[in-house]
């Protein structure tokens, strides 16, 4: 089964790669910001539907992306979700299996891919930034490689993918519980400013 999956993704990354090169005019920037290899949480600004496919198909890594729950009620996405590792979230809840999962993607050494709005456009919706990317950063020691996403995947027009250097976010962390709601704001604002900075680029 595992070589079935294996040559079907060959097969759809192929397929998808050059679907994405003819419908948008993708540029990719510092792809050289990706480690080769260990366990790191890839956060992005989120602007369209196509934005985790965009981010699977050019980044030079696995990536597994928290996903909300809702869509996995469409069978295609299980399909996907097989090959690509997606994983559903209750966005409403501290998910518990998500945050485990989560954890184990990095502990295995692949990619953990989080939109820290947790919807399209959110900063531009004014939607709170969720500190889930952080928290899982600091319980892991996981570094965060910023992603800004520069277009709108409108037919033809172009977008730009600018990777970051690796974030760490170690001097955030604390064992003070009072200190430790705050640290994880501050952290997360400061993912956020990197993001931004390469959105704009």
């Amino acid at each position: 089964m595992k070589v079935v999956y294996a040559i079907l993704k060959t097969i759809i990354n192929t397929v998808l790669r050059l679907v994405i090169i003819l419908l948008f005019r993708i540029k990719i920037v510092g792809k050289e910001n990706v480690p080769k290899e260990g366990g790191y949480i890839l956060c992005s600004n989120h602007v369209s539907n196509w934005d985790p496919l965009a981010l699977i198909m050019f980044t030079p890594r696995k990536v597994c992306f928290m996903t909300k729950k809702e869509i996995f009620k469409f069978k295609i996405v299980y399909f996907f979700a097989n090959i690509y590792g997606y994983f559903p979230v209750d966005r409403g809840t501290r998910d518990i299996e998500a945050i485990k999962t989560s954890m184990k993607i990095i502990k295995n050494g692949d990619v953990l891919g989080i939109f820290p709005e947790g919807t399209r456009n959110g900063l531009a919706k004014k939607v709170k930034v969720h500190n889930g990317a952080t928290r899982i950063a600091l319980k892991t020691g996981a570094k965060v490689i910023p992603v800004g996403i520069k277009g709108n995947f409108k037919l033809f027009r172009k977008v730009t993918i600018t990777y970051g250097e690796p974030i760490d976010l170690r001097e955030f962390a604390t064992d003070d519980k009072a200190q430790e709601k705050q640290n994880l704001d501050k952290a997360t604002n400061y993912i956020m400013d990197n993001i931004i900075k390469l959105a704009s680029k």
